[in-house]
C-alpha cells in the first residue's frame, strides 16, 4: 500500500486500524503503520457511510512515529 504522507510504498501487514481517534496514539506506540478510512467525510456530505468501506487510506510506521510529537498538543 502507499503512504498518504509521504508516498513510500510498504506491506499491508501490522497494521493498527481505525476503530477511534485515539487509534493514532496507539499505532505510536506499538510503531505500527495506520490504516484509517473516510467515514467522518461521508458523514459530513451526508452520504451513506457503507459507500467508503473500501476507501482506506494508509500511513507507514515512519510517518507515524512523525507524528509522536504532535500528540502531545
Amino acid at each position: 500500500v502507499e503512504c498518504v504522507v509521504c508516498g513510500t510504498l510498504f506491506p499491508n501487514t501490522g497494521l493498527r486500524s481505525q476503530r477511534d481517534r485515539s487509534s493514532i496514539r496507539h499505532a505510536i506506540v506499538e510503531e505500527k503503520a495506520f490504516r484509517y478510512w473516510l467515514f467522518e467525510l461521508a458523514e459530513r456530505r451526508g452520504a451513506d457511510k457503507r459507500r467508503y468501506i473500501y476507501d482506506s487510506r494508509y500511513i507507514c510506521p515512519d510517518c507515524v512515529q512523525a507524528f509522536r510529537g504532535l500528540e502531545a498538543t
